[in-house]
């Protein structure tokens, strides 16, 4: 099969990109990547986080089957402290497609730290590098709380949208709005939208408020939550070798 720009483990042995050592670019050399939602939210003494899986589709050379995959994630695992692997949760009901979002909930015998490693398993077999993810279970935390604000995309870059993740440690008025290099305003996800403590999303499809698809470049999106503000930077590549 054809490189089709998507990244892959390299090897240091030979200097290749190939995992498994012969040179070729095949399905057997895809490996899955994920992205955890951080920080996580807390109630009495459970955990919960969302993150996104995906890996290079690989979708099929013959043009009229371009819907075709041959590479899908397969699961999303954690384990905490080192013990068995534990199933996450997929968000649409099955792993099943290139692009997944995903839930792990965790709940604790008692207050302390925690390790949780979370590993990604595509449609043959390959896993992703692990994340490890340091939970600090305090008490006397308020039900749906949050340690702080998070805002951040996924994936970045991207072609053509992009998944804007970002959580809230109370309730408040959110604003998300998208702006380009030069800081002029192109669309408002949310206007002042109450929203509850916890994680949330929300899908950007490139365009602007009139519907137009925009060109490639650096554009930044700001949330406003009440009295917090913060802007973070994504880049819009109108290629198709992002998949």
């Amino acid at each position: 099969l054809p490189e089709v720009g998507w990244p892959r483990r390299v090897s240091t042995r030979n200097g290749i990109d190939s995992t498994d050592g012969d040179g070729i670019l095949d399905i057997v050399d895809t490996i899955p990547l994920q992205t955890l939602n951080l920080p996580y939210s807390q109630t009495d003494l459970t955990i919960q986080l969302t993150g996104t899986a995906v890996v290079n589709p690989l979708p099929a050379i013959n043009p009229y089957y371009t819907t075709s995959t041959i590479n899908k994630i397969a699961g999303v695992e954690y384990r905490i402290d080192g013990g068995a692997w534990q199933e996450a949760l997929a968000l649409d009901g099955a792993f099943e497609e290139a692009v997944e979002t995903f839930a792990i909930e965790f709940t604790a015998t008692e207050t302390g730290m925690y390790t949780m490693e979370v590993r990604t398993i595509n449609s043959v077999g390959n896993a992703s590098a692990i994340d490890e993810v340091v939970l600090d279970l305090v008490s006397g935390v308020p039900d749906g709380s949050s340690h702080s604000f998070m805002l951040s995309n996924y994936p970045n870059p991207f072609n053509p949208g992009t998944t804007i993740s970002y959580s809230i440690p109370a309730k408040a008025a959110v604003t998300l709005t998208i702006f380009n290099i030069t800081g002029t305003r192109v669309r408002v996800l949310e206007s002042s939208v109450e929203k509850n403590a916890g994680y949330h999303q929300v899908r950007w499809d490139g365009q602007d408020e009139q519907g137009k698809m925009l060109s490639s470049g650096v554009y930044f999106y700001r949330l406003e939550a009440g009295d917090y503000v913060e802007a973070e930077s994504m880049i819009l590549v109108k290629s198709a070798s992002l998949f």
